[in-house]
């Protein structure tokens, strides 16, 4: 099974061990988000589970998981990366999610695996699992008025 990096442990690695979170402060003029709503990701890193069923994997990752895991509550849109070398290395998702308890929204990925409502197909790398890191928002800067 996958498991997050901060060594929880469970089903697609988002057991019931604790989530540690940042907390920082706004340095120079960085803005400090309204913390009424925590605003968070969870990064995903997965690989085929061999070059020849690459294919499989993309489709399904494309055409069937984004469109699971977004159907979930507090997640709110999907992305996929490649990396821009071709060195072999991982594919990753990144789930942005908006809810009040982050936390929870991982247990709902853990018990829609769990009951079957997500699957993780062969073509899906398991050996190692995939790295999973579930991140809260701190600060937000850039140009212009501060995010709402």
């Amino acid at each position: 099974m996958p498991q997050m990096d901060h060594g929880c442990a469970g089903g697609f690695g988002l057991g019931e061990g604790s989530i540690a979170f940042s907390q920082g402060t706004a340095p120079g003029g960085a803005r400090q988000l309204d913390k009424t709503m925590p605003k968070g990701i969870l990064y995903v890193e997965t690989r085929p589970s061999s070059p020849e069923v690459e294919a499989e994997f993309q489709k399904w990752y494309d055409e069937v998981h984004l469109a699971e895991v977004v159907a979930l509550p507090g997640i709110v849109a999907a992305r996929r990366y490649v990396a821009v070398r071709d060195d072999g290395g991982p594919f990753v998702a990144i789930y942005d999610l908006e809810a009040d308890d982050l936390r929870e929204v991982v247990r709902e990925i853990r018990r829609a695996m769990k009951e079957n409502r997500m699957r993780v197909p062969a073509c899906v790398q398991m050996d190692p699992p995939p790295t999973m890191r579930l991140l809260q928002l701190t600060t937000s800067y850039g140009p212009g008025p501060a995010p709402v």
